[in-house]
């Protein structure tokens, strides 16, 4: 929740940071708009300018235009004065009176001069003021092309870093999904893990105290541990320790061993002659098999019923064990056949000529004899069952031990990612501050 809190205030600080962009971006614009009337000001001066310039050059053509009537006034007079040289003989106030006339007008065009000058002096300032203007028109219209192209790659920005903000976003709500997921996993391994230990635990404990075996093979195997020389050191074992069953299958095996599940295996005839001399005297009754590694299998001459309808195989065929066994197990077993139900089993009896035993899915067993063993089975496990179900608990064990360590790192890789994704998140948020 603090993770998702945090995350929270810093959308909302993002979203107050774009409120603060667009709010400059505002301020752009408006001093865009600003120097777009500026702009607008300096054309106006500009035309004032070309009005003054073409009012000065007005000026200066009339100004020309008196300058020439007073050349061509200037050519009239001194053709007059010449022909008043001429006629020197005219009196002396009309030669004067042409003198002084002579001189105003040099004095007419002094002045006519003198504001020619002027007048291109005025033009000389309105070209130079049209200039500057020109020179503000191009200064204004650069910063405003500038100013259009960091608006344009203001907005550019923003775009990019609202869409790389979104997708560091989805990548983190993807991971924490991701992350919510593989934790829940996490935790059914573990209850699974708890649930799998507590039951090899039971079971464990239940081999630890060998319950289920009689006082007698509990007596003998302990005194077999205990002392590994003499009779007792050719105990091998009882048939329940040789033998490995699939969990699916050791029901079946152990309905049809039944007792032998407790005998003791032993190499040769030695603890066999103890008991009848009385050198040993178990505390209760003990089962005898005796190993005979040259003994040949049973199944030889058997019947052959794979491929028949409902039978699952051999029982001796679910069983594996260590190879000096091999021809115990087929003994024991070689005849017996997995079936599906009783009334399958009865069936196979009747269509059998050969002595052979049938169990089926239930536990339920037929003898060749006419012996049937059925009804429900027993709540308490089977040696052969227990021990099974005990090391398939163990596989399983180490089995979700692996998936959790594979979890834990999937979760650990996740909370990197979360980590790096939040941080991309912190740094566009940063740029986009």
């Amino acid at each position: 929740r603090q993770e998702i809190a945090g995350h929270v205030s810093t959308v909302q600080h993002e979203n107050s940071r774009q409120a603060d962009l667009e709010q400059e971006i505002q301020r752009h614009r408006r001093q865009c708009l600003t120097m777009e009337i500026r702009v607008r000001e300096l054309q106006q001066q500009r035309e004032q300018h070309e009005l003054q310039l073409a009012e000065v050059e007005q000026s200066d053509h009339e100004m020309r235009g008196r300058l020439l009537r007073s050349e061509r006034e200037l050519g009239a007079t001194t053709d007059q004065l010449a022909s008043l040289r001429r006629s020197r003989e005219l009196s002396q106030e009309e030669h004067a009176a042409q003198l002084k006339q002579g001189s105003e007008l040099d004095r007419q065009m002094a002045a006519l001069e003198v504001e020619i000058q002027a007048a291109d002096a005025a033009a000389q300032r309105g070209q130079q003021q049209q200039q500057e203007a020109e020179q503000q028109l191009r200064e204004a219209n650069e910063r405003l092309e500038r100013l259009v192209q960091l608006e344009t790659q203001l907005d550019q920005q923003e775009r990019d870093l609202r869409e790389r903000l979104q997708t560091a976003r989805r990548m983190l709500h993807s991971n924490e999904q991701d992350l919510s997921q593989q934790r829940q996993q996490l935790v059914d391994l573990q209850r699974r893990h708890a649930v799998v230990t507590e039951r090899a635990k039971v079971l464990q404990d239940l081999e630890r105290r060998k319950e289920g075996l009689g006082s007698g093979v509990k007596d003998l195997l302990a005194r077999a541990h205990d002392s590994p020389l003499g009779p007792l050191a050719t105990v091998r074992g009882m048939v329940a320790d040789l033998v490995r069953v699939d969990v699916r299958m050791a029901p079946l095996i152990d309905a049809a061993l039944g007792d032998l599940t407790q005998y003791l295996v032993v190499q040769g005839p030695t603890l066999a002659e103890a008991l009848s001399t009385g050198e040993i005297h178990p505390k209760g009754r003990v089962g005898l098999l005796e190993l005979n590694t040259e003994e040949s299998p049973s199944t030889s001459a058997a019947p052959n019923l794979h491929g028949r309808r409902a039978i699952l195989g051999r029982a001796d065929e679910f069983v594996e064990c260590d190879p000096p066994f091999r021809a115990l197990i087929q003994h024991l077993l070689g005849t017996t056949w997995c079936v599906e139900t009783l009334a399958d089993a009865l069936r196979l009896q009747r269509e059998s000529t050969s002595p052979m035993r049938f169990v089926t899915r239930s536990g339920e067993l037929v003898e060749p004899a006419g012996r049937i063993l059925a009804g429900p089975r027993q709540s308490v496990l089977g040696l052969v069952s227990r021990r099974s179900e005990l090391r398939a608990l163990q596989q399983e064990i180490l089995q979700l031990e692996q998936e959790m360590m594979r979890a834990e790192k999937e979760v650990t890789r996740i909370k990197e990612d979360i980590a790096a994704a939040e941080r991309q998140v912190d740094e566009h948020a940063a740029q986009y501050e």
